[in-house]
């Protein structure tokens, strides 16, 4: 596997990681050693290169991993369009980011990250948002990384089209691991 870029929602590990320890513990220290801030920028800047051809068109090779098929026995289930887990976790990434610089006091470093957010968010809403609170293949992980990314222009409308899918399959959630790790979060605020 040398030579090829790993999927992008297993490289947030480092950056998630940290983001972690400094939430569950209220210690910025981690990051705050040059060897780990240096590598969250790094991690960022690599999957900003694979990103350069647009989110709508990053590398996935795993997606939401295993989404239960809708019959037992029939394989996995119907996953977001391949692009998406993978703009949806850098994007996440550089969130991360920016709160991590900005807790450990480097403005402009947050500043920096925080304006690629708002330009990074426009960009997933031109390349998955298809209106009226959809996005990509209407899945239910879509609707929840959309809504966990705050990216919907209606967080409304979306919140409904995910209440809805879920009514629609009587209350079961059809999601791989990317799609359950932001699903009830999601659902608890709708």
């Amino acid at each position: 596997y040398g030579g090829r870029p790993g999927d992008v929602s297993w490289s947030t590990a480092l950056p998630n990681v940290i983001y972690q320890m400094w939430k569950s513990a209220d210690d910025i220290t981690a990051y705050n050693a040059s060897e780990m801030r240096a590598a969250v920028s790094a991690q960022i800047a690599n999957v900003a290169a694979q990103a350069k051809g647009g989110l709508g068109q990053m590398h996935t090779p795993y997606g939401d991993w295993c989404p239960p098929p809708a019959k037992m026995g029939g394989g996995q289930g119907v996953k977001p369009s391949a692009s998406l887990t993978s703009a949806f976790s850098y994007i996440h990434m550089v969130q991360q980011g920016a709160e991590l610089a900005q807790a450990a006091g480097n403005a402009s470093l947050a500043a920096s990250l925080a304006a690629l957010n708002t330009t990074l968010l426009k960009e997933y809403n031109v390349a998955f948002y298809q209106g009226e609170g959809k996005y990509d293949t209407n899945t239910q992980t879509a609707l929840a990384l959309a809504l966990a990314l705050k990216a919907p222009p209606d967080a409304n409308a979306t919140q409904k089209v995910l209440l809805d899918a879920i009514a629609t399959t009587h209350t079961h959630s059809f999601t791989g691991i990317i799609g359950s790790s932001r699903l009830y979060d999601m659902l608890s605020e709708a």
